[in-house]
């Protein structure tokens, strides 16, 4: 950088001497070297005096050690004031939590026994149960044990018993009245019938009150069994005019008359459900004897005997896998 610049105007209101020039050579020299010699002086006597155009930082005035020491603990204290107040709420909290675990802890408790107490009465109620399961399981088969022996006991006793079926009920009817309609029929038949041969006779009620069913109850089995066969033969005999109320001269419109045996009901409905069973399998046969129930596909083939609804089961089951 030069060290020479161009010297400032003069200021026309200063006058020099002419008798000053060699001051003025000082001056201008002064001027232009880099510094003053009383630079140092100028500049530390320009520290008193604060230029208007320079800002300055604020700083916190240091106080003494003690102060400082005072301070900090008193930051301190404060900071263990806080700490203190918050531990306090925290264990008011913690308080409530162990308190509401407690509670859910007895409550669980009472739970847990009130579990135990329901699984100790629900196995014993279940005990019981199997027992009462049991116990009806031996009783139904007792019952059906009983069923049968009804049953049993129900065809035996109707061994001897015929139904005859379309007779015209007549008013003030009696036993003797219905033993004498007995005998134009036996006639027909060309049945021996004795009035002796017959134990009790009889009309059940049935759906049409004018037109009862008559139950003939007779002194042996050989007897019964001896009208029924004699019925069918006739029948078979007479294809074009079976047995009717005309045939035995019984006045009013000619109905068919039928003799069969007296079944009990659950022989009724088993006979029923096997007649209906012939007629959707191709069975030509379907008769009772000695109240039983017999099936025969066609003539020639074998006789097959039905004691129940599972028998037709069978035969439906044979007959499709076939």
């Amino acid at each position: 950088m030069p060290l020479r610049r161009t010297p400032p105007p003069a200021n026309p209101a200063v006058v020099v001497d002419v008798g000053s020039a060699t001051q003025l050579d000082v001056s201008l020299t002064r001027h232009l070297c880099d510094s003053e010699p009383e630079l140092a002086t100028k500049s530390m006597e320009g520290l008193d005096r604060e230029p208007c155009n320079v800002t300055h930082r604020l700083k916190r005035r240091r106080g003494s050690s003690s102060e400082q020491l005072n301070e900090f603990m008193t930051e301190v204290k404060n900071m263990f004031m806080e700490l203190r107040a918050h531990q306090s709420s925290q264990d008011s909290k913690m308080e409530k939590i162990s308190s509401a675990m407690d509670e859910i802890k007895a409550q669980n408790l009472a739970m847990q026994s009130s579990v135990e107490f329901i699984a100790n009465r629900f196995d014993t109620i279940q005990s019981q149960i199997d027992k009462l399961e049991s116990d009806r399981n031996k009783n139904l088969q007792y019952i059906q044990v009983l069923e049968q022996k009804m049953e049993q006991f129900e065809r035996h006793r109707r061994s001897t018993c015929v139904e005859i079926k379309n007779i015209p009920h007549r008013t003030g009817e009696t036993k003797s009245s219905l033993l004498n309609q007995l005998v134009p029929l036996a006639r027909v038949l060309n049945t021996p019938m004795d009035p002796q041969y017959v134990k009790d006779i009889f009309r059940i009620n049935t759906r049409n009150p004018n037109n009862k069913t008559i139950i003939v109850e007779f002194n042996s089995v050989l007897t019964k069994e001896l009208l029924i066969r004699k019925y069918r033969d006739y029948n078979k005999a007479n294809s074009a005019c079976k047995l009717n109320t005309e045939t035995l001269g019984i006045s009013g419109p000619r109905n068919p008359v039928f003799v069969s045996e007296n079944l009990t009901p659950q022989m009724k409905r088993l006979h029923y459900i096997t007649m209906d069973f012939a007629r959707s399998n191709g069975f030509k046969h379907c008769w009772v004897t000695n109240g039983k129930i017999f099936l025969r596909k066609q003539e020639g083939t074998g006789v097959i005997l039905i004691n129940g609804e599972q028998d037709l089961r069978s035969l439906e089951s044979s007959s499709s896998g076939v």
